[in-house]
């Protein structure tokens, strides 16, 4: 039999050994979280200096972790906090041995800070896996396994089109539609998805709100088996709202780029299931302190998978809560509720409407000289951009910045250099501000 017969049967064994352990009893899944845990402390402390000084200052070492009480003795760190490591403190000591192993990855910038670091592309749980005819983990369609689904439904048959900014990898069973179609093309979008007839839709929840508008503006209703919404919150008007003209209530997936796949919902839409297996979720006060389940606090993960470059007690810079109690569809996983994310939407620029990801994937070029942004519409003619400088920005690269955006954008922009990007409360700050809005 062919070596990729057995790579199959491998991969299938492993998805479903995986789904055991996420539903397996809460006792069970603490041991087995334990055990990843001292796995990856013992890693990062032997191979990432960056580590073995945070632990050796704290007076901490890897055998002292016996019990979930002592990883609360570990610091919690931060993306600002990795952004000032040199890269030889923080990533693996044997980097050279992991050769093809892994990739790098950029955050979003959408929090206006992008930030680059090696990823493992060899683990199972990683969505760099590859599985074809999806290019993507299995595991993150778990909820169609809730259903009934068999890997081979899910590994072999299941059709996704992507709304997004950046494509995947082309193959047989996914279709990228670039988010530009949305202002550029829409009916080449909505001819594409017909054709295409996918059993999954996913995209940033304000970009399927917009093509669930579009939709609507064309006089027609599409019916989707299953929607994927990411990268934001969504609420009851919007479930709602794709539920009428999509077919089908949405799948909230939460996930970073640090730290993938996070969390996702089940059918009965309660609160989205943490991947126990992958990772440890804690929340957090201000003060480190974990909160009882149904008190909001802060999101901190530490993810078992990324060996190259760990996240441990890494503090994703959201909000949420567990919810209490076992949800009554019968997964043992806890669930979560995320209160806020990074800010999305649209700004209308002249006749055309742009997502916040188009801009982020706009700055991602900037990333050396442009720490933060944020892009205000004063009025219908102007768009001022507000950066938050590096010590390398320059009058040069400020030329060149306004020369692109109105390449991109077909419209002319005012820069203004700030030394903080406005907060709102305890909120993320707005990165996309439309001031028409607030005079109509």
């Amino acid at each position: 039999m062919s070596n990729s017969f057995f790579s199959h049967i491998k991969k299938r064994a492993a998805f479903e050994l995986w789904m055991q352990i996420h539903q397996s009893p809460s006792a069970l899944m603490r041991v087995w979280q334990l055990w990843r845990t001292q796995r990856i402390v013992a890693i990062a402390y032997t191979h990432v200096p960056m580590y073995r000084k945070l632990m050796d200052d704290t007076g901490i070492v890897p055998a002292g972790i016996r019990k979930f009480s002592d990883i609360q003795k570990l610091p919690v760190i931060n993306k600002q906090f990795l952004q000032k490591q040199q890269w030889e403190d923080s990533t693996h000591s044997i980097l050279r041995n992991f050769q093809n192993s892994y990739r790098m990855a950029l955050t979003s910038g959408s929090t206006g800070e992008p930030f680059s670091f090696p990823q493992s592309t060899n683990a199972f749980l990683h969505p760099g896996y590859s599985a074809k005819p999806l290019r993507a983990n299995p595991l993150l369609f778990r909820f169609l396994f809730w259903q009934g689904h068999s890997f081979e439904d899910i590994y072999e048959k299941m059709r996704v089109a992507g709304i997004r900014i950046y494509n995947l990898p082309c193959v047989k069973n996914y279709l990228y539609i670039p988010v530009r179609m949305l202002h550029d093309d829409d009916n080449g979008l909505l001819e594409k998805i017909t054709y295409f007839r996918p059993d999954i839709l996913e995209g940033r929840t304000s970009v399927l709100v917009e093509f669930a508008r579009l939709l609507k503006e064309h006089g027609e209703k599409m019916k989707l088996p299953f929607i994927i919404t990411h990268g934001e919150t969504i609420n009851n008007a919007q479930l709602e709202y794709f539920e009428k003209m999509l077919g089908s209530k949405p799948y909230s997936r939460y996930s970073l780029e640090e730290v993938p796949d996070v969390a996702i919902d089940c059918a009965l839409h309660t609160g989205l299931h943490v991947h126990e297996e992958s990772l440890l979720l804690e929340i957090l006060d201000n003060a480190d302190k974990p909160v009882a389940p149904g008190v909001p606090g802060r999101l901190v993960i530490t993810h078992f998978e990324n060996e190259i470059m760990p996240f441990i007690r890494y503090d994703t810079g959201d909000v949420g809560m567990i919810v209490p109690g076992i949800c009554p569809c019968g997964i043992r996983a806890r669930r979560i509720k995320i209160h806020t994310r990074k800010q999305g939407g649209f700004v209308a620029i002249g006749n055309k409407k742009y997502h916040i990801s188009e801009f982020e994937a706009f700055f991602d070029e900037f990333a050396d000289f442009v720490l933060q942004f944020q892009i205000v519409k004063r009025n219908e003619k102007i768009i001022e951009i507000r950066i938050l400088p590096t010590l390398r920005y320059s009058r040069i690269h400020e030329e060149e910045l306004k020369n692109k955006f109105r390449e991109y954008f077909k419209t002319d922009t005012i820069i203004r250099l700030v030394k903080s990007i406005r907060y709102e409360g305890e909120e993320k700050a707005r990165f996309i501000i439309d001031e028409t809005a607030f005079s109509r």
